[in-house]
């Protein structure tokens, strides 16, 4: 057999083999469609499958952003009230790298006053703080890199 012959070959194999999973992939999709959790899957007469319930990611992140769990007392007299005015004006969900990025700009302006904000939440680093306090924390942050702007 020659080197261009078992290229072919090999192609051909690939194609077919492209177009069989193509095909039992849309079979699949076809298939969650319709299922219901607890229905089998069969192939030939044979069980291959048993459909599970889908865990609702969306719903449980919903219920995080629309309900945060309120942040522990700041240390700091002015912070609750900076914190609450500010975070009804945050977005309920806050990505980590946005929270760090505010962070980084308290930092680079005032490392004691970026810690003094995360003792304010009882915790050493922004990064141990639940993702539930990170709107909290960003408003926190933002009121401080202010405060620190005008004085």
């Amino acid at each position: 057999m020659s080197l261009e012959q078992a290229l072919a070959d090999n192609t051909a194999a690939l194609v077919k083999l492209t177009e069989a999973w193509l095909k039992l992939s849309g079979t699949a999709q076809a298939i969650g469609a319709i299922a219901q959790p607890g229905d089998v899957i069969a192939a030939g007469g044979k069980p291959v499958a048993e459909v599970k319930a889908d865990k609702p990611k969306a719903e449980s992140k919903a219920k995080v952003a629309a309900d945060p769990k309120p942040a522990a007392e700041p240390s700091e007299p002015e912070a609750p009230a900076a914190q609450t005015a500010s975070s009804s004006e945050a977005s309920p969900s806050v990505d980590y790298p946005v929270l760090q990025k505010a962070v980084f700009a308290l930092a680079g302006k005032s490392r004691d006053a970026a810690a003094a904000v995360a003792a304010g939440f009882n915790v050493k680093t922004f990064k141990e703080l639940p993702a539930d306090q990170w709107a909290d924390a960003l408003a926190a942050v933002n009121a401080k890199l202010a405060e620190l702007e005008s004085a």
